[in-house]
């Protein structure tokens, strides 16, 4: 069974192979037929290109290829979550600087209060 599949695959490119007629019309100029076109067609046969496997250079670059796109992914990953973190920074500075005035305040008013009080 294992065997059928690979046997296929090598078979079918020879079974692709395509006969083309070449017959030159009434003034001289050629033409191209899937069927013979008269007495004096010419058959050519067309073969289709065979598909080159990669060359072992060829997937040294894919493979260096698809290290350079998984490291841009990466370093795109980290900037967005360095982004984040900034952002987040930001956001928790401005909490404390508002919860050092709220204290500085309480503290003002508390030296007031004392201040008073004597």
């Amino acid at each position: 069974m294992k065997w059928i599949i690979p046997f296929l695959a090598s078979t079918l490119p020879l079974l692709a192979q395509a006969e083309i007629y070449k017959c030159l019309d009434e003034h001289g100029k050629p033409t191209f037929s899937q069927r013979p076109c008269g007495e004096a067609a010419e058959v050519i046969t067309v073969k289709p290109q065979k598909r080159s496997n990669p060359t072992p250079s060829s997937r040294e670059e894919y493979s260096e290829q698809l290290e350079a796109i998984s490291t841009r992914t990466e370093i795109k990953k980290l900037e967005r979550e360095i982004s984040k973190l900034k952002a987040r920074k930001r956001s928790l500075t401005r909490k404390m600087d508002a919860e050092l005035a709220a204290l500085r305040q309480k503290k003002l008013y508390a030296r007031n209060n004392l201040a008073g009080a004597t």
